[in-house]
């Protein structure tokens, strides 16, 4: 299904969250058509695949502790060929990450796939993998590129399985990946 359906403009300048919001709560697979899409804080609660091709979700301008442009929290999500762009210049805080896989106050997930995207301009890391309660299990994050991380380009603090392959990771404030040893 195409975000479209539900109203999404992405044209750059309509703020298309509840749009946005609503695919990603249908039971179908989501689609972005090429365009520029404003966003703000969107989750993933049921397995899906979310692709696109010369589509960019970039998060509106905000001042919120924790502004997270994506957070998976279902097993089976499968994210490709889409361009995350976060607000490094307005966020406050470090914790506003591109990509969330698994669920900072719950459980982890298992059997998700990125490919083939791009983050840029986050406060926080690039990806993040954690759960407080498990780990998140068989994570592929490949053909990824991420550019200007206030934190980490990717963040494992709890994961197995987890298989990450041509990462280019550029202007990254701490570290291309950080394995944290909190949870493992």
């Amino acid at each position: 299904v195409s975000v479209k359906w539900y109203g999404a403009k992405g044209n750059g300048s309509t703020n298309d969250s509840l749009a946005v919001q609503k695919a990603l709560n249908s039971t179908y697979d989501v689609w972005f058509p090429p365009g520029t899409y404003k966003v703000g804080t969107h989750t993933v609660s049921n397995p899906k695949r979310i692709w696109g091709s010369n589509a960019i979700l970039k998060q509106a301008s905000r001042k919120t502790t924790q502004a997270k442009l994506l957070t998976i929290l279902s097993s089976g999500v499968t994210l490709e060929g889409l361009e995350f762009r976060g607000q490094i210049s307005t966020q406050t805080s470090e914790f506003s990450h591109g990509i969330v896989i698994g669920n900072e106050s719950g459980s982890g997930v298992t059997n998700v796939t990125i490919s083939g995207v791009k983050i840029r301009d986050v406060r926080g890391d690039g990806i993040i993998i954690v759960s407080s309660a498990d780990h998140c299990d068989n994570v592929v994050i490949q053909d990824v590129t991420i550019r200007n991380a206030y934190r980490n380009g990717i963040a494992i603090i709890a994961g197995n399985n987890i298989n990450i392959s041509n990462v280019d990771a550029d202007s990254i404030g701490l570290a291309g990946i950080d394995l944290e040893p909190d949870l493992l």
